[in-house]
């Protein structure tokens, strides 16, 4: 039985021969920008075809990224060594490739090139729905791309305006129009109340939000496709009684530049409000006595609330998604609760007090001010939250309702937030 020294002593033996190896890897690899994991700095490797994910540290990332088949391993090894003052012998390299060659990423000799439709995963793979009565979801347009790259097609003459005044100026709008409509949250308020108890009014503006959702995640869709993202599929989830919209972009991460995957997770909120816009101009031009004027309250106000809430930097809405991008970081709930437990056990003492502050002490100086930021800001948000939306529901409900008008959304809220203290680590 050959032992572990006799197989290192005949990698070592045949290293010059080993190191003269040119190893390719894959092109069609897509490869995120450095994140920060915890206290480690990473980068995440998605296989197009697999859709699997992987982890990789710096230096793997600086060894892998120069696979390309005119440079030797001792050519990239000196690099490695000059650049980063890090050796890698050939066990080093026998390990390293070992473990790429199992993942996938590398160039087989002899293997056929994965076709370039497969790579992008094809449209139409997989059922059309899956789940249960109660549960599941169902692909209502399964070629994603093909619909975005029509749909951006009609868009095309809005290429030629300048993009960064035309945002600027599409956001300042819907600002002036929130700020106008707050001048008037009174009358919004009330004829909210008169909304709740009209069963028409209801399903009518239960409709328009919806639409108003399916408009968002198409959303989604059109900026990632424009930026060089693939959407695989739109449809809907549901979780009866709920209906939501979705549109799946499965390589965001990967889009080139953080402006575009903030402008991803950014633009939801935007198409929300933008629709609001004919509903609040046909609100500014009818008198306070209109028949539709509950219904208009209605469908201002909650669709304001549905598009605000979105920012809201709590998993999984797009508000954490743009924080996450914005400060480079990945798994931000489950890193900052875990920096935050280390941090006060190091200041606590105890028997393990010292190791705590070893912990502690790997994370950069700015990384530990941002996890306990976040660790102390997320459940006041969500206690900020609650609050409010117990105070809108409690001022449409009847003051003829008693106590209850301030006891039933406050027992709501409670449960609201307590599913979201226990689910919220699983989620990110």
């Amino acid at each position: 039985m050959t032992s572990l020294a006799d197989r290192r002593a005949d990698v070592d033996g045949a290293a010059p021969a080993f190191l003269d190896a040119r190893p390719v890897l894959r092109a069609d690899l897509q490869v995120s920008d450095r994140v920060w994991h915890g206290p480690r700095a990473v980068r995440l490797v998605r296989d197009p075809v697999t859709d699997r994910t992987h982890e990789i540290g710096l230096r793997e990332h600086f060894l892998l990224t120069r696979l390309d088949g005119t440079s030797t391993l001792a050519r990239i090894g000196r690099d490695y060594e000059s650049e980063l003052g890090q050796t890698i012998d050939a066990t080093g390299w026998q390990q390293l490739l070992g473990l790429a060659h199992a993942r996938g990423m590398l160039v087989v000799p002899g293997a056929e090139p994965v076709p370039a439709a497969v790579a992008a995963g094809p449209a139409g793979s997989g059922r059309r729905w899956s789940g249960s009565v109660l549960k599941g979801e169902v692909a209502v347009v399964r070629d994603g791309q093909a619909l975005t790259a029509r749909l951006l097609g009609l868009l095309s003459p809005l290429r030629h305006l300048p993009t960064g005044p035309c945002v600027l100026a599409v956001l300042a709008g819907l600002a002036t129009m929130l700020g106008v409509l707050a001048a008037d949250l009174p009358a919004l308020l009330d004829g909210l109340g008169d909304a709740v108890a009209r069963p028409g009014v209801v399903v009518a503006t239960v409709a328009v939000l919806w639409v108003s959702g399916a408009l968002h995640e198409l959303g989604h869709g059109l900026v990632a496709r424009a930026h060089g993202g693939s959407v695989r599929e739109l449809g809907i989830s549901w979780c009866l009684p709920l209906l939501i919209p979705f549109c799946r972009v499965e390589d965001y991460r990967y889009l080139p530049g953080r402006r575009a995957r903030l402008a991803t997770a950014g633009v939801g909120c935007v198409v929300n409000l933008a629709v609001l816009v004919p509903f609040a101009t046909a609100w500014w031009a009818t008198s306070p006595d209109a028949a539709v004027r509950p219904f208009l309250a209605a469908v201002l106000v909650l669709g304001t609330v549905l598009g605000l809430v979105n920012l809201v930097p709590l998993a999984p809405l797009d508000g954490y998604v743009l924080l996450t991008h914005a400060t480079g970081t990945l798994g931000l709930t489950a890193a900052s609760q875990g920096y935050a437990t280390l941090a006060v056990g190091a200041r606590l003492g105890g028997r393990r007090a010292t190791d705590q502050r070893l912990a502690v002490a790997r994370y950069p100086r700015g990384l530990r001010r941002l996890y306990a930021a976040y660790a102390l800001a997320s459940p006041l948000i969500v206690l900020a939250c609650a609050a409010f939306a117990v105070w809108v529901a409690a001022s449409v409900i009847p003051d003829a309702a008693g106590p209850w008008r301030w006891a039933g959304p406050l027992a709501v809220a409670v449960l609201v937030v307590a599913g979201l203290a226990t689910t919220q680590r699983s989620r990110t």
